[in-house]
């Protein structure tokens, strides 16, 4: 596999973007280099935009939900729809539109759903017009190892035995999956 292959990842020990080793575990080269303990983005090195959290709520932020309230109930009072007052909300804190990454018609849930990993979304990172979700996964060690040999056998029956091209093969694993749910 040559060094192109390879996603661009933030060296914690230097800070600078480089392909991740062969050898190299993904969780040491994708911590804020700076050790702030925060998760940077596997593809830009970028820090993950966490979600919401409300352990943390500070006085910024009751001040914002007050203000969001009192706007509630100022349309509310003039009978507006929930559409036009979240319209104006978007105005009134200078919010883009984005569009959220459908991570159930990725590759990655279409091949993994029925592994039993449990997933959970920590945050997200933009991509131009798109927030795309960070997820992090769980299962016990034992289990995935058994989990990466199930993985590597049906990429090996898809892409291997069929000699399929790799766009090929995304478009057989979606087809399967949608096929699945009907």
């Amino acid at each position: 596999m040559s060094e192109e292959e390879f996603k661009p990842i933030v060296d914690n020990k230097t800070g600078e973007k480089r392909a991740l080793k062969p050898d190299e575990p993904i969780y040491e080269a994708s911590k804020d280099p700076k050790g702030n303990g925060k998760v940077v983005s596997n593809t830009s090195g970028e820090p993950i935009i966490h979600s919401f959290s409300y352990d943390r709520v500070d006085p910024d932020d009751q001040k914002v939900v007050e203000e969001v309230i009192r706007v509630l109930k100022h349309y509310h009072n003039k009978q507006w729809q929930i559409p036009q007052i979240i319209e104006q909300l978007k105005f009134k804190f200078k919010l883009k539109d984005r569009k959220w990454f459908r991570v159930e018609e990725s590759l990655w849930h279409n091949l993994t759903k029925d592994k039993n990993l449990g997933a959970s979304v920590q945050g997200y990172r933009i991509c131009g017009d798109t927030n795309v979700p960070h997820i992090s996964f769980s299962a016990d060690a034992d289990y995935l190892d058994h989990f990466i040999m199930e993985l590597a056998n049906d990429i090996k029956n898809e892409v291997i035995n069929s000699q399929m091209s790799d766009e090929q093969f995304r478009q057989n694993v979606l087809k399967r999956s949608k096929e699945n749910k009907e």
